[in-house]
């Protein structure tokens, strides 16, 4: 399923997002990447590096992580 990016996120009220931003403008761009583990959430392999699926269902936004193979398995390579 292709996400469609004009109709993905949330409103917030202006000073949540306004807070939203001012965290995100914090951010250290220019550090190294921190490497978490994740777990596949199709076959439960734990690894560093995933796929990180995000998409919108009635306004929550859910974020899956698959492992190569499983990625590879249900297309999201191709996206």
């Amino acid at each position: 399923m292709k996400i469609n990016r004009k109709t993905f996120g949330m409103k917030f009220p202006l000073g949540v997002e306004r807070k939203i931003r001012d965290a995100a403008a914090r951010w250290g761009t220019k550090a190294k990447p921190k490497y978490k583990t994740f777990t596949c959430d199709e076959c439960g392999r734990r690894m560093h590096k995933a796929w990180h699926v995000w998409f919108n269902d009635s306004g929550k936004l859910i974020e899956v992580h698959f492992c190569k193979e499983d990625g590879r398995k249900i297309g999201v390579d191709r996206i």
